[in-house]
């Protein structure tokens, strides 16, 4: 490996840095969790981490971009736990000052569980 090329991977390893992160307090009941961005990026990836088990349903988590799905994420409930990490991963939505983001569950599951989440992005300078 050369060394140019180990500090490009290095430098896209670095930037990819977490611009929101935050909470739904209750991933069972619908719930919209609103963001603006301050700074351009480029989107990359969503995670949700659940801290403890759903049932009867799966939870659908819908992540939008100034009010317009950019994807979703499907929590299943069948063997559902604490821990349980799901990832959006996007093809590099770009973000500009004045921008929201958005993350919002369906409530489509039952039984109370809180769902954290982040979202990471790459800075352009």
């Amino acid at each position: 490996m050369t060394r140019v090329s180990r500090k490009r991977r290095l430098e896209n390893r670095f930037n990819r840095i977490p611009i929101i992160t935050g909470k739904i307090t209750d991933v069972s009941t619908a719930e919209v969790v609103q963001f603006p961005i301050t700074k351009g990026a480029t989107l990359n990836e969503v995670q949700t981490c659940l801290e403890g088990a759903i049932t009867v349903a799966d939870a659908t988590v819908t992540v939008k971009h100034n009010g317009s799905s950019i994807g979703t994420i499907t929590i299943t409930q069948s063997g559902s736990a604490a821990l349980d990490v799901d990832t959006l991963t996007l093809t590099g939505t770009a973000l500009s000052d004045g921008d929201t983001v958005s993350i919002e569950t369906d409530g489509g599951s039952t039984t109370a569980q809180s769902l954290g989440f982040v979202f990471s992005a790459t800075y352009s300078d």
